[in-house]
Order: structure tokens, then C-alpha cells, then sequence
């Protein structure tokens, strides 16, 4: 897979120019933890970048979507991949949270036409 350059990503997604900026160093950071199990929590990041969490988040999912295999953990740190099961084990979990999500939407909107009526639906 080709990565995407940060601008293409930028242009794909509308970042604000805050978020563009931070990238490139989310990188720098992360690059000196490559191949380590340890994690950058996103408070350490962001008051390393200084950056706000919100911003951080969006520079990481952006950073994906360009094809770096960047992870989670739980207690919400970043860090490379080291293998492909860890890339899998990542995506899996966000598989978990996109079924868990619809699950969420197919309920709100069934209770949203309860309450509101049908006609009301197409406003969600």
C-alpha cells in the first residue's frame, strides 16, 4: 500500500491547520518508540506537542488512514505495531465498536420513531 502524503490526507479530510501541523511531530515522536511494547499516553503527547486531546485523536486516525500502523492500547497510549497479529488484534477491536455502534444506532433511531413518529425518522 502506498502511503498518502499528510497534504493528500489534509485535502481528503479537511483537517484544520492545527491538526496538520501536529502530525509530522506525532510522528517524529512515536518514531522513537518503534519496536518497543511501551506506550506514549495521549496526555504525554499532547503536552509534549502541545496540542489538545481532541486534536491529537484526529491527527492519529489521519496518520492511519496514510497507512501508518499506528495502535492503542487500552489505557489510551500510541505506539507502532510490531507484527501483523498486533495490527489484527487492533482491528479487531474496532470491528468490535463498529458492531457495538450499530447495535447503538438500530435502537436510538427504533426509539426515535416510537417517540417521534415515522415521518420524524428521515430528520436523524
Amino acid at each position: 500500500m502506498r502511503m498518502r502524503s499528510l497534504p493528500e490526507v489534509a485535502m481528503a479530510t479537511e483537517w484544520t491547520e492545527q491538526a496538520l501541523e501536529v502530525a509530522p511531530a506525532v510522528l517524529e515522536v512515536l518514531q522513537g518508540w518503534r519496536g518497543s511494547s511501551h506506550v506514549m499516553s495521549r496526555q504525554t503527547l499532547c503536552h509534549r506537542l502541545a496540542c489538545s486531546d481532541r486534536v491529537l485523536r484526529a491527527a492519529i486516525v489521519e496518520l492511519r488512514k496514510a497507512g501508518h500502523l499506528i495502535i492503542a492500547d487500552e489505557d489510551g497510549g500510541y505506539r507502532f505495531a510490531r507484527s501483523v497479529d498486533e495490527v489484527m488484534g487492533y482491528t479487531g477491536s474496532l470491528k468490535s465498536r463498529i458492531g457495538s455502534l450499530w447495535e447503538v444506532i438500530r435502537i436510538m433511531e427504533g426509539a426515535a420513531e416510537s417517540q417521534f413518529g415515522p415521518q420524524q425518522l428521515g430528520l436523524l
